[in-house]
């Protein structure tokens, strides 16, 4: 069963101008900003916290969802966890590259407040994609073929995130691009095919956030 969002279209626009913005605003940032961990940390903050606001009547509706199935949830939570993880081993093998998302090196001149830091950006950055990929795909029906609306939702998702971050990108790097594309495609189809499974974000939204603390803090 479908369950549109609870929000009006212009609300809609506005969270994902927004979202789609991030990686502009990050550079505005840095402007002001003698970190880019630190103004990604910021922006993804502002970003997560408006669209938690805005879509809060959906967030508790997909929490009690959550909830009332919480024994296979945890259970989803737990392994996609573990697939986000393996995949992320498996890109920096890859490309011989260590991937970074936050700077530990950076982050821990600020001591105390590093832990803070990086829980607050992989919360945020979790409701930020999984609220993204929800408003982008809410008018995709799951009644007609499962898998052919998971892996739309998946590459329509990953279109925008690369998108988003091409526009900004000078010079343009198709290989950088494409590396985008992918590693988004992969992490929208787990949220994707979390979702048909468990009829909430809430799931996809603790596993990736799960997978980024491992993956930063080791």
């Amino acid at each position: 069963m479908q369950t549109k969002t609870l929000k009006s279209k212009a609300k809609i626009f506005i969270c994902l101008t927004l979202s789609f913005l991030i990686p502009a605003m990050v550079i505005f940032m840095n402007q002001f900003v003698s970190s880019t961990p630190i103004s990604s940390t910021l922006i993804v903050n502002s970003v997560a916290f408006i669209l938690v606001i805005t879509n809060n009547r959906l967030l508790n509706l997909h929490l009690k969802r959550f909830r009332k199935n919480i024994i296979d949830s945890s259970l989803y939570v737990i392994a996609t966890s573990f697939v986000i993880i393996g995949l992320f081993i498996l890109c920096e093998n890859i490309l011989s590259t260590n991937i970074t998302i936050l700077d530990m090196q950076i982050l821990s001149d600020y001591k105390i407040h590093t832990l803070a830091i990086i829980c607050s950006y992989t919360l945020s950055y979790a409701i930020v994609i999984n609220l993204t990929f929800k408003l982008l795909t809410d008018d995709l029906s799951y009644k007609s073929n499962p898998l052919l609306i998971i892996l739309s939702s998946a590459i329509f998702t990953a279109l925008f995130m690369t998108l988003s971050n091409c526009v900004v990108m000078n010079p343009f790097n198709i290989v950088i691009a494409l590396f985008i594309f992918f590693s988004s495609f992969i992490i929208t189809l787990i949220i994707s095919y979390s979702y048909n499974q468990t009829r909430s974000i809430i799931t996809s939204i603790l596993s990736i956030t799960l997978a980024l603390l491992v993956i930063i803090i080791l």
